[in-house]
């Protein structure tokens, strides 16, 4: 007696799309409670940037089921991989006042200053370059946190997912 079998594709893909939206929704919820954990982590971290870490998703269109996790201030990326042009090397780069630089406002006796403490002494600057040959008085760039890519990979080993960074 032969066997049968009836595949209802359109069961069949509202199901698996269910299950699909069910375990995107969970790894996103990891990733956005170890996105919000590292970013309070580490020196000098105010706890604004894990406040602005935001979870969109999931979301289907067609077969796929896609999400974000991230932060809109304008420093995330600077934090996440460093202030380095490329890869995990940070060069040096100029700092400027709050007002614009190479900028003199008219009305203006001084134009803005840098105020900070370097080696234990107030020190103010107009600015502070940053070119290969002002070494010993330029900053020095950062390396990156890695603070969202760290979450992703967490919450991808907890939720049996594969994971693959490439570095844009």
């Amino acid at each position: 007696m032969p066997t049968t079998v009836r595949v209802f594709q359109i069961r069949l893909q509202v199901q698996t799309t269910r299950m699909a939206r069910r375990a995107a929704n969970k790894a996103l919820n990891d990733m956005e409670r170890a996105a919000k954990a590292n970013a309070l982590r580490g020196s000098f971290s105010t706890g604004r940037l894990a406040q602005s870490v935001y979870k969109s998703g999931p979301m289907v269109v067609g077969t796929t089921v896609h999400g974000s996790v991230g932060s809109r201030l304008h420093y995330a990326r600077a934090v996440e991989g460093g202030t380095g042009l490329h890869g995990p090397r940070a060069r040096a780069y100029n700092i400027f006042p709050k007002g614009a630089p190479h900028v003199y406002r008219f009305g203006r006796k001084r134009r803005p200053m840098l105020k900070f403490v370097w080696h234990g002494r107030t020190v103010y600057m107009n600015q502070i370059p940053g070119g290969p040959g002002t070494v010993g008085r330029s900053h020095p760039g950062q390396k990156g946190k890695h603070w969202l890519s760290r979450a992703m990979v967490s919450a991808a080993l907890r939720n049996n997912f594969e994971v693959f960074i490439y570095d844009v």
